[in-house]
């Protein structure tokens, strides 16, 4: 069924699988309650609808799931998108320019896309790939968070979960965590603005060993410790020359020290090495 929609005052009801043509403008929302859901990113202004129903009212249109297959939706790029699941996955593909997905129970895959990113995940991993955004915003639970070859502003938080950044591309990060371990692969570039926080969990960076920048390290018990070369002061734990312990500060300078890197835990170790390295 094709429905070609310019200008409407009062609700539409689409049955499922339906393709329509979406007013610039519109805003978007999709929702389940049990089922999974895909979604894709698209070129021109055509929405596609299977084992949904759509309504249409004032420059805004509603999907609900309403098949006992996974609710799939095509939006264009341009349209301002809101994902709402409470049991059941989510999986985007090429997502448009501002989505936001609210996920209770599920994992949360993005591939592709530009813009901005939004996500509150309850339980259940979220990865997102090759999205080259303006910011990516994430808070979750449980279940893990991974990011890799993504670019954009980035703001990550998890309360027990582990936080991996693989070859982010970005002049401002923050990851913080309460009981999980962030681990980072990747150059930072010389203007970066980067701070890592976890209270328990480790905290470790693979770097490549021309690193330019001022890495500040406070903590109440934790441990510090580098084999990529860099100028140390503060104070330092016993035994090793390259250890702050006990509510002390270190500030480790590598290369010309560019950019800003702030770490804090309060008893979990933080660990500098080379790309590549063991």
């Amino acid at each position: 069924m094709l429905l070609t929609l310019l200008a409407l005052t009062t609700a539409t009801m689409t049955p499922s699988d339906t393709t329509l043509r979406l007013p610039r403008g519109t805003e978007v929302t999709i929702e389940s309650m049990a089922q999974s859901i895909h979604l894709t990113g698209t070129t021109g202004d055509r929405v596609t609808i299977v084992n949904g129903a759509a309504s249409l009212d004032d420059g805004h249109l509603s999907v609900e799931a309403n098949g006992s297959g996974a609710l799939e939706v095509s939006v264009p790029a341009w349209a301002v998108t809101t994902i709402e699941a409470t049991l059941g996955s989510v999986e985007v593909r090429d997502a448009p320019a501002e989505l936001t997905i609210e996920a209770m129970t599920g994992n949360v895959t993005v591939t592709g896309g530009r813009g901005r990113l939004d996500i509150f995940a309850t339980s259940g991993s979220v990865t997102i790939t090759a999205y080259r955004g303006g910011r990516i915003d994430v808070e979750a639970v449980t279940g893990t968070l991974e990011i890799r070859d993504a670019g954009g502003d980035l703001d990550v938080e998890t309360v027990s979960s582990a936080i991996r950044l693989t070859r982010v591309r970005s002049a401002s990060v923050t990851a913080s965590t309460t009981a999980g371990a962030i681990a980072w692969e990747g150059a930072i570039p010389a203007d970066a603005r980067y701070r890592f926080e976890s209270h328990s969990g480790s905290i470790g960076l693979a770097v490549p060993p021309t690193l330019d920048a001022r890495l500040r390290f406070s903590t109440v018990r934790g441990s510090f410790g580098t084999t990529v070369p860099a100028q140390t002061t503060g104070e330092r734990g016993r035994g090793d020359p390259d250890a702050v312990e006990g509510g002390r500060e270190l500030v480790a300078t590598y290369g010309g020290g560019s950019a800003s890197i702030e770490i804090e835990t309060f008893d979990g170790s933080v660990r500098v090495g080379p790309l590549g390295g063991s």
